[in-house]
């Protein structure tokens, strides 16, 4: 069997699984999509993911997983729209603050990527995504020590 005939069997699955509960079939739609997105096809990745936030829109998992497919198409405003829904449900949710700088730093916001880092690694203190973006917004600045 193929990568892609897997990733389409883990796609039929979730559609077909209609007696599972509703958060089950939500994170197999969710891994779907990540299997869509290594496999270099954001489209499907996006589409299984939206998908699975059509049957959970109140995960916020599920709203990180898919700012990460559109962020890797480089549709960052968008990516920080799914990120800010994950944030309306869980303020200080780690890796969504350092997704969320690193696309403001993508779109040219310096001063809200900065924020929001500073915010991931308060939140998140052993999060070294949260560290990453930081320093490079830092060296950014000029702070090369940062």
């Amino acid at each position: 069997m193929t990568r892609e005939e897997e990733r389409r069997r883990l796609e039929q699955l979730a559609l077909t699984a209609r007696s599972a509960p509703i958060a089950v079939r939500a994170r197999l739609l969710s891994q779907s999509g990540q299997a869509w997105l290594a496999g270099r096809l954001p489209d499907r990745a996006h589409a299984a993911l939206s998908m699975a936030l059509e049957v959970a829109p109140d995960l916020p998992d599920l709203w990180v997983d898919r700012a990460v497919t559109l962020a890797a198409a480089r549709n960052y405003w968008e990516a920080i729209d799914d990120l800010n829904r994950a944030l309306e449900m869980q303020p200080r949710y780690g890796i969504a603050l350092a997704l969320r700088a690193a696309a403001y730093r993508f779109v040219d916001s310096l001063d809200l990527a900065m924020e929001d880092a500073e915010e991931a690694v308060r939140a998140a203190p052993g999060l070294p995504e949260a560290y990453l973006e930081r320093g490079i917004l830092r060296r950014l600045r000029g702070n090369v020590a940062g």
